[in-house]
């Protein structure tokens, strides 16, 4: 946790970012399997030695919303602090409702006090109030990822972010460079080696050339890009650009 005023060392961030972002592609599988966890929370994840994050205790995880019984989909299941306000009334799970669960646990992450806390009636007033901004009580937050936390935990499931944008944003700030201001990535690239050694050929040819770098969102598309770029002499000018979930190729 953060003390008053306190910045986020950079090189940490990196680090919470990245095993944020493990968890998220954790979830997308389990999304993708029609799994609903419905008990998203630090006490059910885990980071072994070499900062590998596992998602733990699957015991209220429940199958795709089709196959739950009428008292399944009525019933309260989870912790109620990490828990999306529609949940605290009954809602059917969804994977939306772990998508909140993930703002408030990463919330808590950089806050000096839970976000949530207190009674039943605290908690649901609470949730119907939550903040805009977490940058008054732990100001060295980034401001993308202040904006992708509060989204993360609005009350109305419709507005809170997609998982691309929720991967995307994650795996950007994964990468945050040094406070000394250098290219470095304080997270060490791992793998990709055929596609580095290609793009390294390509940049060192004569001439030059247009590359285009494709796949799923979440494969790691920017992240090798970057690891390129950090690669070239201090005297390269890079231009660097952001193409949100949304937005649309012409």
């Amino acid at each position: 946790w953060l003390g008053p005023n306190e910045p986020y060392p950079a090189t940490g961030l990196a680090q919470v970012c990245h095993a944020l972002f493990q968890l998220a592609l954790g979830m997308k599988a389990l999304h993708a399997a029609k799994i609903i966890h419905r008990d998203i929370k630090p006490a059910n994840v885990l980071v072994d030695g070499t900062g590998r994050v596992v998602l733990l205790d699957f015991g209220f995880a429940s199958p795709s919303m089709n196959r739950l019984s009428e008292s399944e989909e009525d019933s309260v299941i989870g912790t109620l602090q990490y828990m999306a306000p529609e949940r605290l009334w009954g809602g059917p799970p969804t994977p939306t409702s772990d998508w909140y669960s993930l703002g408030v646990l990463a919330a808590d992450l950089f806050l000096p006090r839970p976000l949530f806390e207190g009674t039943l009636q605290d908690l649901v007033r609470q949730k119907d109030r939550p903040p805009a901004t977490l940058l008054t009580s732990a100001p060295g937050l980034p401001p993308d990822l202040d904006h992708l936390i509060c989204r993360l935990i609005h009350r109305e499931p419709q507005l809170r972010p997609t998982e691309e944008e929720i991967l995307s944003t994650l795996q950007l700030l994964s990468r945050a460079p040094s406070q000394a201001g250098g290219r470095g990535a304080s997270v060490p690239f791992v793998g990709r080696q055929n596609e580095r050694e290609e793009l390294r050929s390509i940049l060192d040819a004569q001439g030059g050339a247009l590359v285009r770098v494709l796949g799923p969102s979440g494969i790691g598309k920017t992240a090798l890009v970057q690891e390129i770029c950090e690669g070239l002499p201090k005297t390269t000018l890079i231009f660097r650009g952001r193409c949100h979930p949304r937005e649309q190729e012409i």
